[in-house]
């Protein structure tokens, strides 16, 4: 049974009690890798759980079962049992099995692992190389599954920007930019027909206007009227003399 698509893939490790330091290892170290699936073992059983019912469970669930073989798993009629649990889910539905020899020991005595492969060919995996090679196996594992996709984000549609976009400085200065294009824009202008041009704005009539002729006709006016000023001071002047003229005879002759 495969998992939920929601969840990552389960990988089941069967393993001896007595090699649990070597499940422990590698736990950690598949962890620390950050893998793109789930190890199970025994050890995530909750205290008063039926463990035999967790363990079945945890076996329909899982998609890899890494066994851990050695002269301990052989010899233990627990996971003797459990295998052929394994076999028979790896006949019925395809469960994958990882077989990984961890001590040297006589797995050939599993007649159905002469026709599996065997991680490094059987041969067992040297102590001071233990961490490099729990690394290596659990990138394998992480090669069986494939990559998981993180469905592609579609912008919504753009409503116009928003409050806090207008009042952030970029915003701000898109609004000015607009504004300014719609300041140059010239504004569409309507058709003309010949009734519609423009005419010439005719002057009030009564409207002063200075052009050269009245400013020719003002100025002989007014040397015109300039002179009949003085022709007539000038006659005021002659008649005054002549009426002292003639007040002076009247005093002379009455002396």
């Amino acid at each position: 049974m495969e998992p939920k698509s929601s969840e990552l893939p389960l990988v089941f490790i069967s393993a001896s009690s007595k090699d649990y330091e070597w499940r422990n290892q590698f736990r950690d170290i598949s962890e620390a890798e950050k893998p793109n699936f789930l190890l199970w073992d025994d050890s995530k059983i909750a205290t008063g759980s039926n463990w035999k019912k967790a363990i079945d469970t945890a076996i329909e669930r899982a998609v890899v079962a890494v066994i851990l073989l050695s002269p301990n798993y052989l010899a233990s009629d627990t996971t003797r049992a459990e295998f052929e649990v394994l076999l028979n889910r790896a006949n019925s539905d395809g469960l994958r099995l990882f077989p990984i020899v961890v001590q040297e020991c006589e797995w050939k005595e599993l007649p159905v692992l002469a026709t599996i492969q065997v991680w490094n060919m059987g041969q067992p995996i040297l102590p001071q190389l233990r961490r490099r090679e729990m690394a290596r196996i659990c990138s394998a594992i992480s090669k069986l599954f494939p990559a998981r996709r993180t469905p592609a984000i579609v912008p919504p549609p753009k409503q116009g920007r928003s409050a806090a976009a207008l009042a952030t400085g970029s915003g701000r200065r898109m609004v000015n930019e607009e504004r300014e294009r719609d300041a140059t824009k010239i504004p569409p202008q309507a058709p003309t027909s010949a009734s519609s041009k423009k005419q010439p704005k005719a002057e009030p009539e009564d409207a002063e206007t200075h052009t050269p002729e009245k400013f020719r006709h003002e100025f002989e006016f007014t040397e015109r009227a300039l002179f009949i000023l003085e022709n007539a001071k000038h006659q005021a002047v002659k008649k005054g003399l002549r009426a002292f003229d003639s007040l002076h005879l009247f005093f002379a002759f009455g002396e």
